[in-house]
């Protein structure tokens, strides 16, 4: 669309401006009825409004349209001034809500990808076959980045207390204080590995910071207890998981049970 060469050129810079925003629209398709309100009317404003705006001031006689109006004192080339500055901004507007909205489409599709098929620093660099750990690494990166998005330490050990009881009840326990109902205190899980045991600790601290902790558990008793970080801490944990589960039918389901909620 061109601006009427009898346009005053205010207007035509508007108009310029306005076609140049609506063209980028349909270059992207940005403005397709299928796209919501704001795809709807920035092509109306293309196939309608702007060119009823237009019109309307082309059927005013030249020598009237400097003239005010006597009932609201606006000229009509004024009030086409204003309308056209009303129609830019608008339009900036809708075609910055619909880039927005398609934006907001790439990153729903990009995280239904990563929970499908894994992020990219999900797999290995290579084509090396995949091994318990890192597969259990992978449960780990997931569990943190996904399944525990509020970071808040009580949050997160609420979190990780439904998780992992859910499942393997049969190893985890969840210290939830007097009658044993409220929010999780302490949480530990207790993983056979080999002829001992690897028991796994996370509780808040004095400071109501999480604590983490795994010890070893000997025939003749506790051997050492290490203080790990909550991302070393789940890491390990997952890795012993993963060897425990391979064990059994039931072991490996329960182990894909804690997967598949890593990326709900």
């Amino acid at each position: 669309m061109i601006a009427p060469a009898t346009l005053p050129a205010p207007a035509q810079a508007l108009v310029a401006r306005i076609v140049a925003l609506l063209d980028e629209a349909r270059r992207y398709e940005l403005d397709h009825l299928d796209a919501g309100e704001d795809g709807y009317l920035l092509r109306a404003t293309r196939e309608r409004y702007l060119n009823d705006t237009l019109a309307a001031y082309e059927r005013i006689p030249e020598r009237a349209r400097d003239l005010p109006d006597p009932r609201t004192g606006i000229s009509p080339t004024e009030a086409l001034l204003a309308a056209l500055a009303t129609l830019q901004r608008a339009t900036e507007q809708r075609l910055a809500r619909a880039i927005g909205a398609a934006r907001s489409a790439l990153n729903v599709n990009r995280r239904f990808l990563e929970q499908r098929f894994g992020a990219d620093d999900d797999w290995p660099a290579t084509l090396a076959p995949v091994t318990a750990e890192w597969r259990a690494q992978l449960v780990a990166r997931r569990f943190l980045r996904g399944a525990l998005d509020d970071r808040r330490p009580r949050a997160l050990l609420n979190a990780l207390a439904d998780r992992l009881y859910h499942a393997f009840p049969q190893l985890a326990r969840v210290d939830r204080g007097l009658l044993d109902w409220g929010p999780a205190q302490r949480v530990e899980i207790t993983v056979p590995v080999g002829n001992d045991r690897m028991r796994y600790t996370v509780a808040l601290d004095a400071r109501g910071e999480l604590a983490a902790a795994r010890s070893t558990l000997a025939p003749c008793g506790i051997v050492g207890i290490e203080s790990l970080s909550l991302t070393d801490w789940l890491r390990v944990l997952f890795v012993d998981l993963a060897a425990y589960a391979s064990g059994s039918v039931v072991t490996e389901e329960q182990f894909d049970s804690l997967l598949s909620r890593a990326q709900a």
